[in-house]
């Protein structure tokens, strides 16, 4: 993956439909962890695509925080589909981008590859990735003991830059847009007020209403169990 380091020309990467960036969650960080949610936007803020992804196989239970946060997202989001069906829209997308960037590019890079295949599909080959982290690393030129550019997580990177407004939230969406605020804000660009988006959310008592129902039809079965025993003991 050919990746331009230094952030000396990120002023000429926003306000551009053909400059897009892309960010994913996962079900963990092992080396066939799936995609569990996927947002692409372009650099002049507008969302190209955003999808929660049902992974193939179970979400390890690591006790993180966005693990968690996967969890909650694929069980109150409305309309979470199958990778096959959002893999179509972003091949599309990533075919015909000028440049496709992403805060940790290989990573973003990898899960969407790895959960390809998974299904036998592949993602487009000819893509210019840009990895904005390997960018950042360089921009501020911080050295690390083992030799390198220390490279610094997309939240510590834009609460530097003063565009990271309360916690960061663990979806695709918002990082598309922290990532995107990190960008204007290095190329000295203004930055908007408005930084997160959820997407549309199912109420969490619907969600789980199905399961307080079966609760419930359990626990009147047992009363009545109770009461009729209760009146055959009386009885006898």
């Amino acid at each position: 993956m050919k990746v331009v380091r230094g952030a000396s020309d990120w002023g000429k990467l926003p306000d551009r439909s053909d400059v897009l960036i892309v960010d994913t969650e996962t079900t963990g960080a092992g080396k066939w962890a799936e995609v569990a949610d996927v947002a692409v936007i372009d650099t002049t803020g507008a969302v190209r695509y955003r999808s929660a992804v049902l992974p193939a196989s179970n979400i390890p239970r690591d006790g993180t925080a966005a693990i968690a946060s996967v969890e909650l997202l694929l069980l109150t989001t409305e309309g979470a589909r199958p990778w096959p069906e959002c893999r179509e829209v972003i091949r599309e997308l990533l075919a015909n981008a000028s440049v496709v960037c992403a805060y940790n590019a290989a990573h973003d890079r990898r899960v969407m590859h790895n959960t390809s295949i998974r299904y036998g599909l592949a993602l487009p080959r000819k893509v210019r990735w840009r990895c904005l982290m390997l960018d950042y690393a360089a921009h501020l030129q911080i050295l690390e003991s083992r030799g390198g550019w220390q490279r610094h997580k997309l939240k510590d990177a834009a609460a530097r830059e003063g565009v990271l407004r309360g916690e960061q939230v663990h979806e695709a969406l918002p990082d598309c847009k922290l990532t995107l605020n990190l960008m204007r804000a290095v190329a000295g660009r203004e930055v908007p007020e408005e930084t997160t988006h959820r997407g549309k959310r199912r109420p969490l008592l619907e969600t789980i209403r199905p399961g307080l129902e079966a609760i419930a039809f359990v626990l009147l079965f047992l009363v009545f169990y109770l009461l009729c025993w209760g009146v055959w003991r009386c009885i006898k």
